[in-house]
């Protein structure tokens, strides 16, 4: 019997009970393990030689991936350096720059994660709203909520997270544009988002003036997308639009300077709509 196909079945990564069911004998188990075709992520569980290191260091200290870590696993976003886990009773001794999430119910868990609902129920939680508006629009973007879903979170997440359930918005490309986004909506700053002008689309055009773009962490680390979004700016500056580009460290740790300059430039009389 393939021990392997069977624990890639139930989500990579598996309580040994789980595989029991399946029929499978311990002495297969053992056969398996020596052979290298599964690993012992801790007592009681099985992974996938190829399992993230995410979930066998949530494994580790005894927990499963939620908020951040649930969407940074999958791809949908970059996260910090904190690994966020789902723990069930007792909160255990646990490495550094771990943040554990404790509830009284136990978690539903599939591949050594909590279920996207209770993994944004926690980030509703746990984090500030700009960044949970991120996930939020991240979930929305990848489909991976259904509209019932939506609202079964909204129903049991704390009250705070309500609003920003409502407010999300699949167009945001990146967690970027979602806290920007997010942060000019609570600055009462007018805006449209993902505009197409001419043949390109650009992230912001704020109160019909000027375009916003915003350059997450690749911005500078990748040459292609630096050219890319430099070409992108020149067309939009040929068209007749102004536009101010701000990068994460500005919007994450300069956001009243960015204010100042967006506001600034709504003072002016300079005027473009996206017809003329």
């Amino acid at each position: 019997m393939d021990i392997a196909h069977i624990v890639t079945k139930l989500g990579g990564v598996a309580p040994v009970r789980a595989v029991l069911a399946q029929g499978v004998s311990r002495a297969q188990i053992s056969t398996a393990l020596r052979r290298g075709e599964i690993l012992r992520g801790r007592n009681g569980w099985l992974t996938l030689p190829t399992a993230s290191p995410l979930k066998l260091m949530a494994l580790r200290n005894h927990g499963f991936l939620t908020c951040t870590s649930f969407f940074e696993d999958r791809g949908l976003i970059r996260a910090g350096d904190s690994l966020h886990i789902r723990v069930h009773g007792p909160i255990p001794p646990i490495e550094a720059g771990v943040v554990c999430h404790r509830r009284r119910d136990a978690p539903t868990v599939r591949g050594g994660a909590v279920t996207v609902i209770e993994a944004l129920r926690d980030a509703l939680a746990c984090l500030e709203l700009d960044h949970a508006q991120a996930l939020v629009d991240a979930a929305a973007r990848a489909s991976l909520v259904s509209s019932s879903g939506w609202d079964e979170l909204s129903r049991t997440c704390v009250a705070r997270g309500r609003r920003v359930i409502a407010d999300r918005d699949p167009r945001s490309e990146s967690a970027l544009e979602s806290i920007v986004r997010h942060r000019l909506k609570r600055a009462r700053i007018p805006f449209e988002i993902q505009v197409a002008i001419g043949g390109y689309r650009a992230d912001f055009v704020v109160a019909g003036r000027f375009v916003l773009e915003t350059h997450g962490a690749e911005f500078h680390a990748n040459q292609e997308a630096w050219e890319r979004d430099r070409r992108r700016a020149l067309e939009l500056k040929s068209l007749g639009w102004d536009v101010i580009e701000v990068t994460y460290r500005q919007v994450m740790h300069e956001w009243p300077w960015v204010l100042e300059q967006l506001r600034r430039r709504m003072s002016t009389r300079r005027h473009r709509t996206l017809t003329g």
